[in-house]
């Protein structure tokens, strides 16, 4: 397994304190390997293996489970005997009102646990509702550009070197430019990016992924972005007929990967296509192939005034406005 340390970091960091952590992120997006790291960093501090539960729910271990207190019940059974356990849940909403079961474990034992799945989904639900204030929620996004060069085993040159657009993968030398297209044309699934880049066996693993009705969902998207660029040329045949759409796209997850509240511009001259905002600090973001005409770099670079409008979210069309310069 390649850590994340970004998002290990982040479940660490609520060890052992009163919420549950609830690891989000669209499927195959390392949210179950995150939970495997977590065990394993628990042991490297020195956990007695006994005290530590790993449900993965998928398993026909579990098939028989029926509702949410038999899950209860079981997780009693196996834990007596442990102080202080830790509980691994993986992919449990099949487990009719596994909600209960997990506010009742988080209420009845001394308990550290953590949950997976769908962000739509599990904070939607009933769990959202009985543990309000109690729970922390780790998003898992597909792999950034950083993150897919460390995953292809590739290390790059300082920015001061006069190499600094190759990377390197033992003796082999290539162009970020080349390798920065298939992750633009294939992706950032971590599952695809230990693999060298195949579109047969991209479009073969994008379809047991995704259920879609056809190619009008990127015409209907407006300001939403996909989970990953990966779909995007799925969904159009691979012939990459909008690459700033999914360069904007990247961006995008970038910004949102980097902790950013995003939104979108909208100034008295046109728009802007990022506003993000962390820390009280405010950035805006203008995103293009080419700046070479200079009608496109005076337009692009114009001073940013007006408003933001709030990228949805999970169907969220909610909006909120920025005074007029900020």
């Amino acid at each position: 397994m390649v850590p994340r340390n970004k998002y290990l970091d982040e479940l660490k960091a609520f060890q052992d304190i009163d919420v549950i952590k609830v690891v989000t992120g669209v499927r195959r997006s390392g949210k179950s390997t995150l939970l495997e790291l977590m065990r394993d960093d628990l042991l490297a501090q020195g956990k007695q293996p006994d005290d530590i539960f790993f449900y993965k729910m998928e398993s026909m271990r579990f098939d028989a489970l029926e509702d949410y207190r038999q899950l209860y019940d079981l997780v009693i059974e196996e834990t007596k005997g442990s102080e202080h356990p830790y509980l691994f849940f993986d992919e449990l909403q099949d487990v009719q009102g596994w909600e209960r079961a997990i506010n009742a474990l988080r209420v009845d034992l001394d308990a550290d646990i953590y949950i997976t799945g769908s962000n739509a989904y599990l904070l939607s639900s009933e769990l959202a509702i009985l543990i309000s204030g109690r729970y922390v929620e780790v998003e898992v996004l597909p792999l950034t550009f950083a993150e897919y060069l460390e995953f292809r085993g590739y290390e790059t040159f300082s920015k001061e070197s006069d190499k600094a657009d190759l990377a390197m993968r033992g003796n082999d030398v290539a162009s970020l430019d080349a390798i920065f297209s298939q992750y633009r044309r294939y992706g950032g699934f971590p599952y695809l990016a230990l693999r060298e880049p195949n579109q047969t066996a991209h479009r073969r693993y994008l379809k047991s992924l995704y259920d879609i009705k056809g190619k009008e969902l990127l015409k209907t998207l407006g300001q939403h972005y996909i989970a990953d660029v990966g779909f995007r040329s799925y969904l159009e045949g691979y012939r990459e007929s909008d690459p700033g759409r999914a360069l904007e796209n990247i961006v995008y997850l970038q910004l949102r990967y980097d902790g950013y509240d995003v939104n979108v511009g909208k100034l008295r001259g046109g728009e802007v296509d990022f506003v993000a905002q962390k820390d009280n600090a405010t950035i805006y973001i203008q995103v293009t192939e080419d700046m070479s005409d200079p009608d496109m770099m005076h337009r692009e670079l114009k001073p940013p005034t007006g408003r933001s409008r709030r990228i949805p979210e999970d169907g969220d069309s909610r909006s909120r406005q920025l005074p007029d310069g900020h």
